[in-house]
């Protein structure tokens, strides 16, 4: 048996509400302990979160997946380099 193939990005595949949360989570630029403590999860589920809904996309890493869905990039980006002066 192969392994799925990562969907195309013009067609992602729908993600479950508990999917969206995370990734919502992702653009306020939390991490997965954040998330995990946020969600009263374990950090090992969100990681299988993330790494699903990064499948689902079809990107490789957080931030194209918070670029992708249109979700706050601008948090995202701000998270990153600080805040603008």
């Amino acid at each position: 048996m192969t392994a799925p193939q990562p969907s195309p990005r013009g067609h992602p595949k729908p993600l479950s509400p508990r999917e969206q949360m995370v990734l919502a989570l992702i653009a306020e630029g939390m991490t997965n302990a954040e998330i995990a403590a946020s969600l009263d999860l374990t950090r090992s589920t969100v990681k299988r979160y993330v790494a699903s809904l990064m499948w689902k996309l079809g990107v490789h890493t957080r931030e194209e997946a918070v670029r992708v869905t249109g979700q706050a990039a601008s948090v995202w980006s701000e998270q990153r380099s600080g805040p603008a002066a």
